[in-house]
């Protein structure tokens, strides 16, 4: 035998597996192992950006306080003053199916209206409750535990109230659950000394509250508003963003160790910054990303990048996400992260009453880029929510327009993405294979003789869209030991 035809079998049949195909397969063709166990071609599916059409939540409403996303019920929960009962605190549950929400009926929270930006929430994913922070009319905060959630019937329960503060506050909250501590931090703005503090609640699993932790302070004995916060999973820590009297936007970083809660020092992010968004916790990158708009620069949108170590933050240079001027007397930004994309979704309010627009932020180390604007509503107000469904990889957008008949609304948000079946990939056909047939597939440790335009000595990659190439991708498939052959054993 003197060369490679005569050493290997004929038509790929070294270490070869009959598989039935789902779909009609090429010879040569990169294939998928499916749940079922048949094969189908390494593909990738380009999902495109898209919005629902605007529609009504409930009519009239007061104004949106909080949107949040249980991913332990797969519901949202839109918490409002309800323009219907006094401006009571209340809540619906949402469940998403597709492009449409399905809204149970309104339950109240709490018999008072609260102040606009007093009312705080997040789930405690152990407890598998929501905790909702507002504040009490003796000027307190109080929270309130949501439990017996039913997904399905849309409905859920409320305990009584329990107080939080030991201090009369002012109106700023925020509440975030501590994923590796299993609790509840809760965060407001007092009216005596040290200004900003945070307490724990512990519910231990049953609707009330198992224990109260001390306060801590944290903004360092400075008097501040507009204060959010998100939870930094890699870091086990908890973020603050906030504004200074006076304009500067802050943020601290705060850890916790069974009930108690240390704060770095807060650090300046802008000298002259306005409704700062909630921080939003980028997974994949392990970084937050904080959007406001800087009064000091013609109002522009504008976003950063915040690395945290500990109790220690610093920041990227801030991106501009949009140029044209926000109103400076309006909350105007919302933001998610979308895992399924990779992306921070803000949503913008223009100060000329035009669309609300969306925006979506990759961040590439300490820095951020943004996608061309997306149109979503027209001439709507400024109290925007929005929450990611891990679930179904969309983003709920909410919105309350106060021109006309003070219409709370939503629409469905879906960020371009893409996505692809390569990491499945379990080999490459040996022959074509007509839907449903079955055919011979070369799998690893064996010799494919497919293929065409192959480079001898080097290594192919199976890339999202199925293709073989030389450009590495988390998928080796082998080495070229002929222009037509592929060696599926060198996976170095």
């Amino acid at each position: 035998m003197s060369n490679l035809s005569e050493l290997l079998p004929t038509g790929g049949g070294q270490n070869a597996v009959d598989f039935v195909a789902s779909g009609t397969l090429s010879s040569g063709q990169t294939v998928a192992l499916k749940s079922d166990g048949s094969v189908e071609a390494v593909a990738e599916n380009v999902i495109s950006e898209s919005a629902s059409s605007a529609t009504t939540i409930i009519s009239p409403v007061y104004q949106a306080t909080r949107l949040i996303y249980d991913s332990v019920h797969n519901c949202f929960f839109y918490i409002f003053k309800d323009y219907t009962n006094s401006y009571y605190l209340s809540a619906k549950i949402g469940t998403l199916s597709g492009t449409t929400v399905t809204w149970g009926t309104t339950t109240v929270i709490a018999s008072l209206g609260p102040d606009d930006d007093a009312t705080s929430a997040c789930v405690d994913t152990n407890a598998e409750m929501v905790v909702v922070q507002y504040k009490e009319s003796n000027n307190y905060s109080h929270a309130r535990i949501l439990y017996n959630i039913n997904s399905t019937t849309r409905t859920f329960s409320v305990t009584s109230n329990t107080q939080i503060s030991a201090a009369t506050i002012a109106s700023y909250t925020f509440a975030v659950y501590h994923e590796a501590e299993q609790k509840v931090i809760l965060g407001y703005t007092r009216g005596n000394s040290g200004y900003a503090k945070a307490a724990l609640i512990d519910t231990s699993g049953t609707p009330s509250f198992a224990a109260i932790g001390s306060e801590s302070a944290w903004s360092g004995g400075q008097d501040v508003s507009w204060i959010n916060a998100t939870y930094h999973a890699a870091e086990e820590a908890v973020v603050i963003s906030c504004q200074r009297s006076g304009g500067p936007l802050n943020v601290v970083a705060g850890t916790l160790s069974g009930y108690t809660l240390t704060f770095g020092t807060m650090v300046q992010l802008s000298s002259n910054a306005t409704h700062a968004n909630r921080p939003v916790y980028d997974s994949i990158n392990e970084k937050v990303v904080v959007s406001y708009i800087d009064e000091s620069n013609s109002d522009y949108g504008k976003s950063v990048v915040v690395t945290v170590s500990g109790t220690t933050v610093s920041f990227g240079t801030p991106v501009i996400f949009r140029s044209q001027s926000y109103s400076t007397n309006t909350d105007s930004l919302t933001s998610s992260f979308s895992v399924i994309s990779g992306t921070v979704v803000v949503f913008a309010w223009p100060s000329n009453g035009g669309a609300v627009q969306a925006f979506n932020g990759t961040v590439s180390g300490t820095t951020i880029s943004f996608s061309s604007n997306f149109n979503m509503v027209n001439g709507q107000d400024y109290h925007l929510q929005s929450a990611y469904s891990t679930q179904d990889g969309k983003v709920l957008f909410t919105d309350t327009n106060f021109t006309g008949s003070y219409n709370s609304i939503y629409q469905v948000y879906q960020a371009p993405y893409s996505s692809t079946n390569n990491t499945s990939f379990i080999g490459i056909t040996a022959e074509a294979i007509s839907d449903t047939a079955t055919g011979a597939v070369n799998v690893y440790g064996g010799i494919n003789e497919a293929q065409t335009g192959l480079t001898i000595g080097a290594d192919y990659y199976v890339q999202a869209n199925g293709s073989l190439s030389t450009t590495a991708s988390s998928v080796k498939a082998g080495q070229a030991i002929s222009a037509t052959t592929i060696n599926m054993m060198d996976l170095t």
